[in-house]
């Protein structure tokens, strides 16, 4: 769930030829989640640019990147194809049970565990406190992320820029009374929440 950064990328330690090609393509592939442009690519792993566009052709024809057709690139299909396959066998909910079951214990609260769709947070597993009070949430449930607090614990991984890409796109519509519906305040109780870990 965490996005890489915007820092130029450190260098792999592969050793001999075919691994410095690997480690190129690798940082290379690494870096179009973060920028589109060669120059731009070029900059943030420390490659030539020539070196950078060869390497986006292969990718390209592999499928684990595109074009856009304005001299852009973007991560391809094939890598969705591949992360469906690796989540289809790791179950993120699973593995994370034993947690969650500490802290609903300790608490007494319901607790849930979300994952990051898009601008969104979708519920993947929630476990019922013993409290009288029950949270009227479900599993599949989507959410903004500004508006809730598991929304803005994933927030808190991504950058400031990326925030306010996120603000941008979805509005930060009011949700509730305590809604914090302005980017600036926003990024403002996120270092909070950077700082306390929580």
């Amino acid at each position: 769930m965490v996005v890489g950064s915007a820092a130029k990328l450190k260098p792999m330690t592969t050793s001999g030829s075919a691994g410095n090609a690997i480690e190129k393509a690798l940082s290379v592939l690494e870096a179009l989640a973060d920028r589109e442009r060669i120059t731009e690519l070029a900059e943030m792993t420390g490659l030539p640019k020539s070196t950078v566009h060869r390497i986006l052709q292969s990718l390209v024809g592999h499928g684990f990147a595109t074009s856009d057709g304005n001299g852009g690139y973007l991560p391809g299909p094939r890598i969705l194809t591949l992360a469906g396959k690796v989540m289809h066998r790791i179950d993120p909910a699973r593995l994370a049970d034993p947690a969650l079951r500490g802290l609903r214990d300790r608490t007494g609260h319901t607790v849930h565990f979300a994952m990051r769709n898009g601008d969104e947070a979708v519920y993947v597993e929630k476990l019922a406190g013993h409290k009288p009070y029950q949270m009227p949430s479900r599993i599949g449930q989507s959410m903004n992320l500004h508006s809730t607090a598991i929304g803005k614990a994933i927030l808190a991984e991504l950058s400031n820029e990326e925030v306010a890409a996120v603000c941008g796109r979805t509005g930060m519509e009011r949700k509730t009374p305590q809604t914090i519906v302005s980017a600036q305040a926003l990024q403002t109780h996120l270092s909070d929440v950077r700082r306390r870990g929580y």
